[in-house]
């Protein structure tokens, strides 16, 4: 996998790189539609829930970046996080309340809270300057949808 350091070289031809030197650096593999709706700004708050305490959970601060990798491609963009949600222990009922309180600003299909209703972890982000960047490329094939760099 490419290092962090490579990755903020290739960034510096996009965007101010000066940002990123005390901020840790996600890389989030996405989906259509859900990257497209991060990339046309009507997706402002990314969701994360799993069944164990895996990264992102308690890994993602405040003033962190998230580069957005298409599942199966590149990394197309990047987003600055300005707001912090995790919740853990949850229950049916919480992940219900999760819906209600985040699913118009995550975009959620139906389906995708009906597969995540068993989820004891969640995490969310509110984001913000999404910019979309020249493409990176990069080789990662462990099946992480979600890598601390």
């Amino acid at each position: 996998m490419i290092s962090k350091s490579e990755i903020v070289r290739q960034l510096a031809s996009n965007i101010d790189v000066e940002q990123l030197a005390d901020n840790n650096l996600h890389i989030a593999v996405m989906r259509n539609p859900y990257l497209r709706f991060v990339l046309d700004g009507s997706k402002t708050v990314e969701s994360r829930l799993s069944k164990t305490r895996i990264d992102p959970y308690k890994k993602a601060i405040t003033g962190d970046f998230i580069l957005f990798k298409q599942s199966g491609g590149p990394i197309v963009a990047i987003a600055k996080i300005v707001n912090c949600w995790y919740y853990e222990n949850l229950d049916y009922t919480d992940i219900l309340w999760l819906k209600a309180k985040f699913n118009s600003l995550v975009l959620g299909s139906d389906d995708y809270w009906k597969k995540k209703h068993s989820a004891k972890y969640a995490s969310f982000f509110q984001l913000s300057a999404v910019t979309k960047i020249q493409p990176i490329i990069i080789h990662k094939s462990d099946g992480r949808a979600w890598v601390v760099l």
